[in-house]
Protein backbone atom coordinates (compact mmCIF):
# COMPACT_ATOMS: atom_id res chain seq x y z
CA UNK A 1 0.00 0.00 0.00
CA UNK A 2 1.00 3.56 -0.57
CA UNK A 3 0.37 5.73 2.36
CA UNK A 4 1.38 9.50 3.07
CA UNK A 5 1.81 11.02 6.47
CA UNK A 6 1.18 14.15 7.53
CA UNK A 7 2.84 15.44 10.65
CA UNK A 8 4.09 18.75 12.29
CA UNK A 9 7.80 17.71 12.52
CA UNK A 10 9.94 14.95 11.91
CA UNK A 11 13.45 14.04 13.01
CA UNK A 12 15.84 15.71 14.35
CA UNK A 13 13.12 16.80 16.52
CA UNK A 14 11.54 14.33 18.87
CA UNK A 15 8.42 14.14 20.71
CA UNK A 16 5.99 10.97 21.23
CA UNK A 17 4.17 12.14 17.94
CA UNK A 18 7.49 11.98 15.83
CA UNK A 19 8.08 8.55 17.43
CA UNK A 20 5.11 7.32 16.87
CA UNK A 21 5.42 8.47 12.89
CA UNK A 22 9.35 6.80 12.59
CA UNK A 23 8.32 3.81 13.86
CA UNK A 24 5.58 3.03 11.68
CA UNK A 25 7.04 4.00 8.49
CA UNK A 26 10.20 2.08 9.55
CA UNK A 27 7.95 -1.41 10.36
CA UNK A 28 5.36 -0.75 7.18
CA UNK A 29 8.15 -0.03 4.82
CA UNK A 30 9.96 -3.13 6.20
CA UNK A 31 6.55 -5.12 5.71
CA UNK A 32 6.78 -3.79 1.84
CA UNK A 33 4.50 -0.57 1.92
CA UNK A 34 5.76 2.37 0.75
CA UNK A 35 5.49 5.79 3.01
CA UNK A 36 5.90 9.55 2.57
CA UNK A 37 6.03 11.67 4.90
CA UNK A 38 5.18 15.04 4.80
CA UNK A 39 6.36 17.71 7.32
CA UNK A 40 7.76 20.75 8.33
CA UNK A 41 11.40 22.08 8.07
CA UNK A 42 13.56 22.05 10.70
CA UNK A 43 16.59 24.59 11.53
CA UNK A 44 17.84 22.31 14.20
CA UNK A 45 21.28 20.62 13.67
CA UNK A 46 21.25 17.62 11.90
CA UNK A 47 18.41 17.63 9.79
CA UNK A 48 18.25 15.40 7.63
CA UNK A 49 16.77 17.14 4.06
CA UNK A 50 18.24 14.74 2.03
CA UNK A 51 16.24 11.54 3.34
CA UNK A 52 14.42 10.10 1.18
CA UNK A 53 10.16 10.42 0.93
CA UNK A 54 10.47 13.04 3.26
CA UNK A 55 9.34 16.78 1.94
CA UNK A 56 9.63 19.85 4.12
CA UNK A 57 7.30 22.66 3.49
CA UNK A 58 8.72 26.48 4.08
CA UNK A 59 8.31 27.06 8.06
CA UNK A 60 8.36 30.06 10.97
CA UNK A 61 9.52 29.20 14.55
CA UNK A 62 6.79 29.79 16.86
CA UNK A 63 7.33 33.02 18.81
CA UNK A 64 5.44 31.72 21.94
CA UNK A 65 7.70 30.61 24.69
CA UNK A 66 5.30 27.45 25.49
CA UNK A 67 6.15 26.14 21.81
CA UNK A 68 9.90 26.72 21.73
CA UNK A 69 11.20 24.89 18.98
CA UNK A 70 7.57 24.09 17.55
CA UNK A 71 7.45 25.20 13.55
CA UNK A 72 4.55 26.33 11.73
CA UNK A 73 4.38 24.87 8.16
CA UNK A 74 3.03 26.77 5.34
CA UNK A 75 2.15 23.85 3.05
CA UNK A 76 1.68 23.98 -0.88
CA UNK A 77 -1.21 22.25 -1.64
CA UNK A 78 -1.04 22.31 -5.46
CA UNK A 79 2.36 21.06 -5.08
CA UNK A 80 1.75 17.85 -2.05
CA UNK A 81 -1.03 16.97 -4.83
CA UNK A 82 1.32 16.80 -7.41
CA UNK A 83 3.44 14.56 -5.22
CA UNK A 84 0.67 11.84 -4.61
CA UNK A 85 -0.58 11.28 -7.93
CA UNK A 86 3.08 10.57 -8.95
CA UNK A 87 3.62 8.20 -5.77
CA UNK A 88 0.17 6.61 -6.47
CA UNK A 89 -0.85 7.45 -3.24
CA UNK A 90 -4.01 5.50 -1.76
CA UNK A 91 -4.48 7.17 1.42
CA UNK A 92 -3.65 10.36 3.71
CA UNK A 93 -3.08 9.84 7.33
CA UNK A 94 -2.55 13.35 9.35
CA UNK A 95 -1.23 13.50 13.27
CA UNK A 96 -1.38 17.12 13.33
CA UNK A 97 -4.46 19.68 13.69
CA UNK A 98 -2.52 22.35 12.27
CA UNK A 99 -1.43 23.92 8.89
CA UNK A 100 -0.08 20.39 7.59
CA UNK A 101 -3.23 18.34 8.99
CA UNK A 102 -5.13 20.90 6.41
CA UNK A 103 -3.05 20.38 3.88
CA UNK A 104 -3.80 16.86 4.37
CA UNK A 105 -7.42 16.72 4.07
CA UNK A 106 -7.08 19.39 1.19
CA UNK A 107 -4.67 17.47 -1.29
CA UNK A 108 -6.49 14.27 -0.74
CA UNK A 109 -9.50 15.62 -1.67
CA UNK A 110 -8.15 17.18 -4.74
CA UNK A 111 -5.97 14.03 -5.85
CA UNK A 112 -9.20 12.01 -5.05
CA UNK A 113 -8.22 9.91 -2.15
CA UNK A 114 -9.47 8.88 1.72
CA UNK A 115 -7.66 10.48 4.46
CA UNK A 116 -7.70 9.38 7.86
CA UNK A 117 -6.61 11.38 11.35
CA UNK A 118 -5.08 10.08 14.52
CA UNK A 119 -6.08 11.96 17.66
CA UNK A 120 -2.62 12.45 19.85
CA UNK A 121 -3.73 15.34 21.81
CA UNK A 122 -6.81 16.37 24.54
CA UNK A 123 -7.09 19.92 23.29
CA UNK A 124 -9.44 20.81 25.97
CA UNK A 125 -6.39 20.05 28.77
CA UNK A 126 -3.90 21.76 25.98
CA UNK A 127 -4.44 24.82 24.52
CA UNK A 128 -5.00 26.89 27.51
CA UNK A 129 -1.21 26.28 28.11
CA UNK A 130 0.10 26.88 24.80
CA UNK A 131 -1.81 30.60 23.01
CA UNK A 132 -2.15 33.83 24.43
CA UNK A 133 -5.18 35.01 25.29
CA UNK A 134 -6.78 31.27 25.83
CA UNK A 135 -7.81 31.69 29.25
CA UNK A 136 -10.77 33.64 28.05
CA UNK A 137 -11.41 31.25 25.37
CA UNK A 138 -14.08 28.98 26.22
CA UNK A 139 -14.02 25.32 25.57
CA UNK A 140 -16.83 25.57 23.39
CA UNK A 141 -14.71 27.15 20.88
CA UNK A 142 -12.22 24.45 21.16
CA UNK A 143 -14.45 22.00 20.41
CA UNK A 144 -16.31 23.45 17.75
CA UNK A 145 -12.54 23.69 15.88
CA UNK A 146 -11.87 20.18 16.45
CA UNK A 147 -15.72 19.31 15.10
CA UNK A 148 -14.80 21.41 11.64
CA UNK A 149 -11.55 20.40 11.34
CA UNK A 150 -12.07 15.99 11.71
CA UNK A 151 -15.14 16.40 9.96
CA UNK A 152 -13.27 16.92 6.82
CA UNK A 153 -11.47 13.40 7.31
CA UNK A 154 -12.98 10.22 6.33
CA UNK A 155 -12.05 8.21 9.71
CA UNK A 156 -10.44 8.42 12.88
CA UNK A 157 -7.81 6.65 14.80
CA UNK A 158 -8.14 6.84 18.42
CA UNK A 159 -4.99 6.04 20.59
CA UNK A 160 -7.09 5.14 23.67
CA UNK A 161 -10.65 4.71 24.78
CA UNK A 162 -10.36 8.27 26.20
CA UNK A 163 -9.54 9.52 22.78
CA UNK A 164 -12.58 7.30 21.76
CA UNK A 165 -14.93 8.43 24.09
CA UNK A 166 -14.13 11.79 23.65
CA UNK A 167 -14.10 12.42 19.89
CA UNK A 168 -17.49 10.72 19.90
CA UNK A 169 -19.70 13.02 22.47
CA UNK A 170 -22.40 14.46 20.95
CA UNK A 171 -21.00 17.81 20.64
CA UNK A 172 -17.97 16.36 18.82
CA UNK A 173 -18.04 14.03 15.81
CA UNK A 174 -20.28 10.91 17.39
CA UNK A 175 -21.18 9.46 14.07
CA UNK A 176 -17.49 9.76 12.70
CA UNK A 177 -16.27 6.12 12.05
CA UNK A 178 -13.22 5.28 14.45
CA UNK A 179 -10.87 2.76 15.17
CA UNK A 180 -9.03 2.51 18.60
CA UNK A 181 -5.34 1.37 17.88
CA UNK A 182 -2.56 2.37 20.89
CA UNK A 183 0.35 3.32 20.50
CA UNK A 184 3.46 0.84 20.51
CA UNK A 185 6.67 0.52 21.31
CA UNK A 186 10.16 -0.81 19.97
CA UNK A 187 11.44 -3.05 21.86
CA UNK A 188 14.38 -3.33 20.53
CA UNK A 189 15.60 0.18 22.08
CA UNK A 190 13.99 -0.40 25.25
CA UNK A 191 15.34 -3.78 26.89
CA UNK A 192 16.95 -4.05 30.00
CA UNK A 193 19.41 -6.27 28.20
CA UNK A 194 20.73 -3.93 26.01
CA UNK A 195 22.88 -2.52 28.76
CA UNK A 196 25.63 -4.43 30.70
CA UNK A 197 25.92 -4.21 34.79
CA UNK A 198 28.78 -2.06 34.39
CA UNK A 199 26.53 0.74 32.14
CA UNK A 200 23.76 0.85 34.44
CA UNK A 201 26.71 0.84 37.55
CA UNK A 202 28.63 4.05 35.45
CA UNK A 203 24.94 5.93 35.08
CA UNK A 204 23.76 5.67 38.77
CA UNK A 205 27.26 6.74 39.44
CA UNK A 206 26.65 9.95 37.32
CA UNK A 207 23.88 10.35 39.24
CA UNK A 208 25.27 10.04 42.73
CA UNK A 209 23.33 6.94 43.91
CA UNK A 210 24.33 4.86 46.28
CA UNK A 211 24.36 1.10 45.82
CA UNK A 212 21.39 0.89 48.59
CA UNK A 213 19.53 3.74 46.98
CA UNK A 214 15.94 3.79 45.28
CA UNK A 215 15.33 5.60 41.66
CA UNK A 216 11.88 7.15 41.30
CA UNK A 217 11.97 7.99 37.47
CA UNK A 218 9.74 10.33 35.48
CA UNK A 219 10.24 11.01 31.76
CA UNK A 220 9.10 13.56 29.47
CA UNK A 221 8.45 17.47 29.04
CA UNK A 222 8.99 19.41 32.29
CA UNK A 223 5.62 21.62 31.57
CA UNK A 224 2.71 22.42 33.20
CA UNK A 225 0.09 20.34 31.55
CA UNK A 226 1.77 17.07 32.71
CA UNK A 227 1.09 18.55 36.00
CA UNK A 228 4.56 18.47 36.51
CA UNK A 229 4.77 21.11 40.05
CA UNK A 230 2.14 18.79 41.36
CA UNK A 231 4.51 15.46 40.77
CA UNK A 232 7.45 17.77 42.21
CA UNK A 233 5.81 18.15 45.28
CA UNK A 234 4.77 14.44 45.81
CA UNK A 235 7.79 13.23 45.06
CA UNK A 236 9.71 15.69 47.44
CA UNK A 237 7.52 14.87 50.24
CA UNK A 238 8.56 10.97 49.49
CA UNK A 239 12.67 11.57 49.10
CA UNK A 240 12.08 13.97 52.50
CA UNK A 241 10.36 10.54 54.35
CA UNK A 242 12.68 7.71 53.00
CA UNK A 243 16.39 8.35 53.24
CA UNK A 244 17.47 5.68 50.81
CA UNK A 245 15.30 7.19 48.09
CA UNK A 246 15.58 9.77 45.64
CA UNK A 247 14.19 10.98 41.98
CA UNK A 248 15.63 11.87 38.83
CA UNK A 249 13.46 14.07 35.92
CA UNK A 250 14.77 13.17 32.24
CA UNK A 251 13.24 16.11 30.09
CA UNK A 252 13.12 19.64 29.57
CA UNK A 253 10.67 22.38 29.12
CA UNK A 254 9.57 25.81 30.25
CA UNK A 255 8.93 24.54 33.73
CA UNK A 256 12.63 23.21 34.31
CA UNK A 257 14.51 25.97 35.69
CA UNK A 258 11.59 27.20 37.91
CA UNK A 259 11.92 23.12 39.33
CA UNK A 260 15.94 23.34 39.44
CA UNK A 261 15.53 26.51 41.83
CA UNK A 262 12.88 24.96 44.09
CA UNK A 263 15.43 22.24 44.53
CA UNK A 264 18.76 24.66 45.68
CA UNK A 265 15.92 26.72 47.62
CA UNK A 266 14.34 23.39 49.41
CA UNK A 267 18.30 22.09 49.91
CA UNK A 268 16.82 19.25 47.98
CA UNK A 269 20.05 18.66 46.01
CA UNK A 270 21.49 15.59 46.77
CA UNK A 271 18.09 13.81 46.48
CA UNK A 272 16.39 15.30 43.26
CA UNK A 273 17.77 15.23 39.85
CA UNK A 274 17.01 16.97 36.93
CA UNK A 275 18.72 16.05 33.93
CA UNK A 276 17.90 18.44 30.96
CA UNK A 277 18.00 17.43 27.75
CA UNK A 278 18.35 13.39 26.89
CA UNK A 279 18.42 12.37 23.36
CA UNK A 280 15.95 9.47 22.61
CA UNK A 281 18.64 6.36 21.93
CA UNK A 282 20.08 7.47 25.63
CA UNK A 283 16.70 7.65 27.78
CA UNK A 284 16.30 3.73 27.86
CA UNK A 285 19.45 3.69 30.55
CA UNK A 286 17.25 5.60 32.93
CA UNK A 287 14.09 3.33 32.99
CA UNK A 288 16.79 0.40 33.02
CA UNK A 289 17.48 1.79 36.97
CA UNK A 290 14.87 2.93 37.88
CA UNK A 291 12.51 1.20 40.51
CA UNK A 292 9.16 2.93 40.04
CA UNK A 293 8.07 5.08 37.17
CA UNK A 294 5.80 8.13 38.15
CA UNK A 295 2.99 10.56 36.39
CA UNK A 296 0.44 12.56 37.71
CA UNK A 297 -0.83 14.17 34.13
CA UNK A 298 -4.46 13.69 33.66
CA UNK A 299 -3.84 14.97 30.03
CA UNK A 300 -2.60 12.41 28.19
CA UNK A 301 -4.19 10.63 25.34
CA UNK A 302 -2.18 7.47 25.37
CA UNK A 303 1.11 7.82 26.95
CA UNK A 304 4.82 7.11 25.05
CA UNK A 305 6.77 6.70 28.11
CA UNK A 306 4.88 5.27 30.37
CA UNK A 307 4.88 2.05 27.46
CA UNK A 308 8.68 2.67 26.91
CA UNK A 309 8.68 2.23 31.50
CA UNK A 310 6.62 -1.25 31.27
CA UNK A 311 8.75 -2.00 28.14
CA UNK A 312 11.66 -1.72 30.54
CA UNK A 313 9.69 -3.54 33.73
CA UNK A 314 9.19 -0.71 35.64
CA UNK A 315 6.46 -0.68 37.52
CA UNK A 316 4.15 2.40 37.32
CA UNK A 317 2.46 4.72 39.81
CA UNK A 318 0.17 7.92 37.85
CA UNK A 319 -3.41 9.61 38.42
CA UNK A 320 -6.39 7.34 37.60
CA UNK A 321 -6.65 8.15 34.06
CA UNK A 322 -8.65 6.47 31.04
CA UNK A 323 -5.81 7.37 29.17
CA UNK A 324 -4.09 4.87 31.18
CA UNK A 325 -6.75 2.12 31.63
CA UNK A 326 -5.08 -0.36 28.82
CA UNK A 327 -1.27 0.00 29.78
CA UNK A 328 -1.55 -0.04 34.08
CA UNK A 329 -3.78 -2.76 35.58
CA UNK A 330 -4.14 -1.42 39.48
CA UNK A 331 -2.44 -3.66 41.76
CA UNK A 332 -0.70 -5.59 38.70
CA UNK A 333 2.14 -3.19 37.14
CA UNK A 334 1.21 -0.34 39.08
CA UNK A 335 -1.52 1.31 40.90
CA UNK A 336 -3.97 4.16 40.14
CA UNK A 337 -4.12 6.55 42.79
CA UNK A 338 -7.11 9.11 42.80
CA UNK A 339 -5.67 11.84 44.35
CA UNK A 340 -1.53 13.28 45.13
CA UNK A 341 -1.69 12.31 48.30
CA UNK A 342 -2.58 8.50 47.62
CA UNK A 343 0.19 8.84 44.69
CA UNK A 344 2.78 9.36 47.57
CA UNK A 345 1.56 6.36 49.82
CA UNK A 346 1.46 4.06 46.67
CA UNK A 347 5.02 4.71 45.80
CA UNK A 348 6.33 4.36 49.26
CA UNK A 349 4.59 1.13 49.54
CA UNK A 350 6.26 -0.17 46.35
CA UNK A 351 9.51 1.31 47.12
CA UNK A 352 9.22 -0.55 50.75
CA UNK A 353 8.07 -4.08 49.04
CA UNK A 354 10.54 -5.59 47.29
CA UNK A 355 8.27 -8.74 46.47
CA UNK A 356 5.79 -6.88 45.34
CA UNK A 357 7.86 -4.78 43.21
CA UNK A 358 9.29 -7.47 41.33
CA UNK A 359 6.20 -9.25 40.90
CA UNK A 360 4.87 -5.93 39.44
CA UNK A 361 7.96 -5.34 37.76
CA UNK A 362 7.38 -8.72 35.49
CA UNK A 363 3.72 -8.21 35.12
CA UNK A 364 4.52 -4.73 33.59
CA UNK A 365 6.75 -5.97 31.00
CA UNK A 366 4.31 -9.17 30.40
CA UNK A 367 1.28 -6.38 29.66
CA UNK A 368 4.00 -4.22 27.35
CA UNK A 369 3.96 -7.44 24.81
CA UNK A 370 0.35 -5.88 23.55
CA UNK A 371 1.70 -2.96 22.45
CA UNK A 372 4.09 -4.57 19.75
CA UNK A 373 5.10 -2.80 16.97
CA UNK A 374 3.82 -5.67 14.52
CA UNK A 375 0.17 -5.33 15.95
CA UNK A 376 -0.03 -1.84 15.35
CA UNK A 377 0.95 -2.07 11.70
CA UNK A 378 -0.95 -4.97 11.11
CA UNK A 379 -4.32 -2.98 12.69
CA UNK A 380 -3.21 0.40 10.71
CA UNK A 381 -3.06 -1.35 7.24
CA UNK A 382 -5.86 -3.54 7.51
CA UNK A 383 -8.07 -0.48 8.73
CA UNK A 384 -6.44 1.63 5.56
CA UNK A 385 -7.71 -1.58 3.75
CA UNK A 386 -11.28 -1.00 5.10
CA UNK A 387 -10.95 3.08 4.64
CA UNK A 388 -10.02 2.96 0.55
CA UNK A 389 -12.59 0.40 -0.57
CA UNK A 390 -15.30 1.82 1.22
CA UNK A 391 -16.20 -0.48 4.16
CA UNK A 392 -16.69 1.95 7.06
Amino acid sequence: MNIAFFVDGYYPTVNGVITVIAQLKREMEKDGHNVLIFTVESREKGCREEEPGIYRSPAHTSILPTLKGVYKGKPNVKKIVQILKENNIQICHSHTEFPIGRACYKSAKRAGIPCVATTHTMWEDYYRYYFWGSVIVPKFFVRMWLRHFFNHYNALINVSQKAYDYFHLPYILPNKPAKIIPNAVDETKFCNADYSDEEKKNLRKALNLGDDDRLILYTGRVVEEKRIEELYELVANVVRKKQNVKACFVGTGIKEEHLRRRVARENLEDKIIFTGFVSWPDIAKYYSIADVFVTASLSEMHSMTVLEAITMSNPIVCRRDTSFTDTIIHGENGFLADTDKEMEDYIIKMLDDDELRNKMSKRAFEISQKFSLENQVKHHIEYYTRIVEGRL
